[in-house]
């Protein structure tokens, strides 16, 4: 396969460097690059050996099919040949073979997982270090200035688009970002995408808008799980995926019946963030939420391989474009890193500024009619106005469809996670929506309490 002109721009960068990271989209075929640039440099230095590390076997797969039988897998369950010239191993396995393989050229895959420390050390074994990713940046915001001196930005996803290089989309969100929540929002993503009226929201959307081959992130295991039986109820084949396999459906043979179109729906919990190819997607639904822009940025990427001219589809029914942005608008890289990822490229996002001193004076969130707020810091008081959709269309950079999903606020959804919580674990159904029906809550949140637990509405009327 030829080069695009930007891939050779990336070749030549590597040969001109020593340890130097390609920043370039997921989908924009860094690993025929890589390919190319082995080539080329064992034809420079045909007696080198050649160590390439990736994440994970799915990964490694892929790319030791593009060597061909120049190179030896190594990753659990599979024992490599040393005296091959080349070894494309896990992290986890580099460990181990590496100090015999005694590699003089290092080159990491999906590199933003190279700063844990068990990572780097893989990298201390090579005298030359190459490295290809989407988002240079680790999701806990630590760049990769300890093992690279270089870095070659690549055009924004919007400019690949633009190229026909990655595939164009339209774009559905929901009005109630979880991004909202307080640092508990992990647990509270995990008390409430699991329940059943929340599972019943995501299957109505699929049905309602989603299009051929669609990809689902879930939050959790049973999340998934749950979701899986919902489709199944309504007569929709679907399979999940996790890391743990009692819980799981086989990874080869879903992966694989999923690009041969055998069923329209595969569910996944943290197996698909990044390093797998398949550009049969049509539909990603998003049904968890990341404070990680690089993490958003890996899914999404899994919609945006070109397949048959088709414009997909991106569900986000946890309001993640608010906090991060659309893939389509710009996204700053670079070799140091952040201090706190847990910070959005695009604050603004969130709050209303003073126009004084700068400071954050409310969240956008809370205000519903034009208001006069006072600035804490400085004294200073302004007016400030309630977002609208056209706002929203003026930020993100591009039209999308507001879905009218009814999620809770925060106050609600804590409300109902303390009750649903409490001690339910030596209580029966019953016992439960007692136990919710003796509370002080108002009864539309004793309602929404007790279908969390899965009640169905003609058991809670007994109960109010």
């Amino acid at each position: 396969m030829q080069l695009r002109d930007y891939q050779k721009e990336q070749l030549e960068f590597l040969l001109n460097s020593k340890n130097a990271v390609i920043q370039s989209p997921t989908g924009t075929g860094k690993s025929l690059v890589l390919k190319s640039y082995i080539d080329e440099y064992l034809r420079i230095n045909p007696d080198d050996k050649i160590a390439v590390i990736t994440p994970n076997q799915t990964l490694n797969r892929n790319i030791a099919g593009y060597l061909g039988n120049r190179a030896t897998l190594a990753h659990t369950g599979n024992k490599p040949d040393l005296n091959k010239q080349i070894l494309v191993t896990t992290f986890h396995s580099g460990q181990k073979y590496l100090p015999d393989f005694k590699p003089e050229l290092i080159i990491g895959d999906e590199l933003h997982r190279v700063r844990a420390e068990r990572y780097e050390k893989c990298f201390q074994y090579g005298k030359l270090r190459k490295g290809f990713t989407a988002t240079p940046n680790r999701h806990d915001g630590k760049g990769l200035s300890t093992l690279f001196d270089e870095i070659y930005l690549s055009p924004q996803i919007s400019w690949f688009i633009g190229k026909g290089y990655l595939a164009d989309y339209d774009l559905i969100s929901i009005d109630a970002p979880m991004f909202e929540c307080n640092t508990d929002s992990y647990h509270l993503q995990e008390e409430i995408f699991g329940t059943q009226p929340e599972i019943k929201k995501t299957v109505d959307t699929y049905l309602e808008k989603g299009r051929g081959q669609t990809l689902i992130f879930c939050t959790t295991i049973l999340h998934g799980k749950c979701l899986q039986q919902e489709f199944l109820k309504r007569g929709v084949e679907s399979k999940f995926v996790c890391s743990k396999k009692e819980h799981s459906d086989n990874l080869e043979e879903s992966l694989e019946g999923f690009k041969n179109g055998e069923f329209p729906i595969l569910i996944n919990c943290q197996m698909f963030v990044e390093g797998v190819d398949v550009p049969q997607i049509e539909t990603l639904m998003l049904c968890c939420f990341t404070f990680s822009t690089p993490k958003y940025l890996q899914m999404v990427g899994r919609l945006l391989r070109p397949f048959k001219g088709i414009k997909k589809l991106l569900i986000d029914l946890a309001g993640n474009i608010f906090y991060h942005g659309s893939p389509k608008n710009f996204f700053e890289w670079n070799l140091e890193g952040y201090e706190n990822d847990k910070q959005p490229d695009n604050k603004n996002s969130l709050w209303h500024y003073c126009f004084s001193c700068d400071e954050p004076i409310t969240r956008k969130k809370n205000v519903l009619i034009p208001s006069s707020v006072c600035c804490l810091n400085c004294g200073a008081t302004q007016q400030v106005l309630p977002v609208n959709k056209k706002q929203k269309v003026d930020f993100l950079g591009e039209e999308f469809t507001l879905l009218e999903y009814n999620s809770e606020t925060l106050e609600v959804l804590v409300a109902i996670s303390k009750v649903v919580k409490a001690g339910f674990k030596e209580y029966s159904k019953l016992e439960k929506l007692k136990i919710i029906s003796q509370t002080s809550l108002p009864d539309e949140l004793k309602i929404k309490a007790m279908l969390a637990t899965g009640a169905s509405e003609n058991t809670i009327e007994q109960f109010l």
